[in-house]
């Protein structure tokens, strides 16, 4: 990138399952709610880093890096964008009309 600075980028790739619990049928008479679920769990996390080897004198570095979790599915996603679509799109209907 420049002198002294490097990226590093990577992809975390994340399963969980857990066992699987007991059905207890007094909850589910009563309740109608099922205790013998399990649960799983497939999460991709994007990652990257970046370094500065200060003066390039391998004595001081200075690192900075972040890592995002997608675990949110993609009808939330999909809401969310929606809704900044809609909020962009008043925006410019009220700058339009302020123009106009």
């Amino acid at each position: 990138m420049a002198k002294g600075l490097d990226f590093m980028a990577g992809l975390r790739l994340d399963y969980g399952g857990y066992p699987k619990a007991q059905f207890n049928q007094k909850l589910f008479d009563e309740m109608g709610i099922r205790t013998d679920n399990q649960i799983k769990s497939f999460v991709i996390q994007p990652r990257f880093q970046f370094e500065w080897n200060v003066n390039e004198g391998n004595k001081d570095f200075l690192k900075f890096g972040a890592e995002f979790s997608l675990q949110i599915s993609i009808i939330i996603w999909s809401s969310i964008i929606w809704c900044l679509m809609v909020i962009i799109w008043q925006r410019w209907m009220l700058i339009l009309h302020k123009l106009v």
